[in-house]
């Protein structure tokens, strides 16, 4: 329920950012439930 919901926030933040940001971003955080983020 709480990872859901978080992931339906984090969509919405990686289009206010770049990608490359992004991709550095993913490779620091290993807070994510699932490795299978679909952009």
């Amino acid at each position: 329920m709480q990872g859901d919901a978080r992931r339906r926030r984090n969509e919405n933040y990686f289009d206010d950012i770049p990608r490359s940001k992004l991709e550095r971003q993913m490779a620091q955080t290993g807070d994510w439930g699932e490795p299978s983020i679909t952009l």
